[in-house]
């Protein structure tokens, strides 16, 4: 058995493993098998199920918030980045206008933007709430007045408060992600070791038929390749041969006086 790398996503780990649960479901009901073999096999399928759910369930959770959340919450920032930009554009004009004689060097119009709107447009998106806030404090405490200023005011304040709740919302979504995708993570490693497990039980289950253990799991493309085999397109993973994966269906069921001692069926690859 050859597992998927490392890096595979989970998609394809899933993909993997329901090839080898549907393989241990059908063998085990299976009539020609001994019970003892056909319970093995059923909790072998059991206990792999729960881990491709646990993962599957992890990997569309990730997904719906990659796909959704977290475009939404940036899109959301982006729109209030827009809006607060604007605003404090619309602001540096009209208190250059009002107060300023139509000079954005003059003191109020300096003391309200100390660098124009480098002094906000040039800091990190999450620290440009912050200093709008500190901008709007400034505007409203200015000695000089004039007729807009209580409305431009408000509208800074709310420009400032949405944008500092789109950048909070955005970098929750994104922790939300990570903390998923951490989950994810783990979920995938699980479902590795309980394949490995699971080809580890089936050779001690099944001695000396490497075949017919193989046949549980997909091959690799390269393998086929390796082999002789037609496989498919490049990258896909390609399942054993029909006449590998079935070999039991129309071998013939040998019993040495061991193995009929020991109570063991021995199935050939071989017709």
């Amino acid at each position: 058995m050859r597992l998927p790398a490392q890096t595979t996503s989970s998609w394809g780990y899933i993909e993997f493993a329901c090839y080898t649960w549907s393989s241990l479901v059908a063998w085990s009901e299976f009539p020609a098998l001994s019970q003892e073999e056909r319970d093995v096999l059923a909790r072998l399928a059991a206990d792999l199920k729960g881990h491709i759910d646990r993962l599957l369930e992890e990997a569309r959770t990730t997904e719906t918030q990659r796909l959704f959340a977290r475009p939404t919450a940036r899109a959301r920032q982006h729109a209030w980045l827009a809006l607060l930009k604007r605003t404090f554009t619309e602001a540096q004009s009209l208190v250059s206008f009002r107060l300023g004689g139509n000079s954005t060097d003059h003191p109020l119009v300096r003391e309200f933007l100390p660098r124009l709107q480098a002094t906000i447009f040039r800091k990190k998106l999450g620290e440009r709430a912050h200093e709008a806030d500190k901008a709007t404090a400034r505007l409203e405490g200015l000695r000089g007045d004039f007729p807009e200023k209580a409305a431009l005011v408000e509208r800074l304040r709310v420009a400032t408060v949405g944008t500092h709740s789109a950048v909070a919302t955005h970098e929750a979504a994104l922790k939300t992600w990570s903390v998923m995708r951490s989950g994810e993570v783990v979920a995938k490693r699980r479902l590795r070791l309980a394949l490995e497990k699971t080809h580890r039980a089936l050779g001690m289950h099944f001695v000396g038929q490497h075949d017919f253990v193989e046949s549980f799991f997909p091959r690799a493309e390269s393998e086929r390749e390796e082999s002789g085999e037609e496989g498919g397109a490049a990258g896909e993973v390609a399942t054993r041969s029909d006449a590998e994966a079935t070999a039991g269906v129309s071998a013939s069921l040998v019993t040495s006086s061991g193995a009929a001692e020991a109570g063991t069926s021995t199935w050939s690859a071989e017709p």
